[in-house]
């Protein structure tokens, strides 16, 4: 079967971290549900992934998104409006990054794909403050300790760049008119940074709803090939530069890139 050209593909682009990597086939089984295919599927993402600067997770290290390949791969050509997600925003606090910085480096990803296409259909996601206040310090230390080992900032210094940050992205939403989804208590558990497996196809498929995009009836059905966890072009392992050549699955219904 012959693949669809570019310009026949739904563009989507996915910026994120470790709810996009935890969540791929949730997200996937969410797309097919409700974006008319075939789709070309540009992600940034990781364990950890910053949206500023390198970040580690372990043994590997993955630029920052604001710096990352995806840009100077964006198609140049596509019929419908690229839809945009832009979620898990809260790494670089504990990475020492100050909010505003944090802010700069998520509005210039988004401006990018303005410039890149002013039709985009961009939602963004809030922080998990709902599953955070009530975290107790016993809980916040065994997170930090397992997710961000290198971070001593304490909990009520995190909260509070949290609580900044997220008022600064609902604002810049609301004033460019992007939805802006807020994260729900019953999405989490003793984790308060990442949503549960049963939930997760769910709440993928209330951020990509306000892309308001169609799916006809009679595709309704139909089933993305099983496409893995895709390996980003650059990163580094144990000191060692590791490169992914892109797109990683590529098949008539679906193609996967990641940077």
């Amino acid at each position: 079967m012959s693949s669809p050209a570019a310009e026949d593909r739904q563009s989507v682009i996915l910026l994120g971290a470790s709810n996009l990597t935890m969540g791929w086939k949730p997200v996937l089984k969410a797309l097919q549900s409700t974006v008319p295919g075939p789709l070309d599927i540009r992600v940034s993402l990781g364990m950890g992934r910053s949206y500023v600067d390198w970040s580690s997770f372990w043994l590997r290290r993955l630029p920052g998104i604001v710096d990352c390949g995806l840009w100077d791969s964006l198609p140049s050509a596509g019929a419908r409006p690229p839809l945009v997600l832009v979620t898990d925003l809260g790494n670089d606090i504990v990475y020492m990054h100050d909010p505003d910085r944090i802010f700069q480096a998520v509005t210039e990803c988004i401006q990018r794909i303005q410039h890149w296409r002013p039709d985009a259909k961009i939602v963004l996601t809030g922080l998990p403050l709902c599953a955070l206040r009530p975290v107790d310090t016993l809980r916040f230390v065994i997170a930090r300790t397992i997710l961000f080992p290198r971070c001593l900032m304490p909990f009520k210094e995190i909260l509070n760049k949290a609580e900044t940050l997220d008022e600064m992205v609902q604002k810049y939403a609301a004033d460019n008119h992007f939805p802006f989804v807020i994260p729900q208590a019953e999405w989490y558990r003793a984790d308060p940074i990442h949503v549960i497996a049963p939930l997760r196809e769910k709440v993928f498929r209330q951020f990509f709803s306000h892309w308001k995009t169609v799916v006809p009836a009679t595709v309704e059905a139909r089933t993305l090939p099983r496409a893995g966890l895709p390996s980003s072009a650059v990163k580094t392992f144990a000191g060692f530069e590791c490169k992914s050549e892109q797109p990683v699955f590529n098949s008539p219904e679906l193609v996967v890139s990641a940077w």
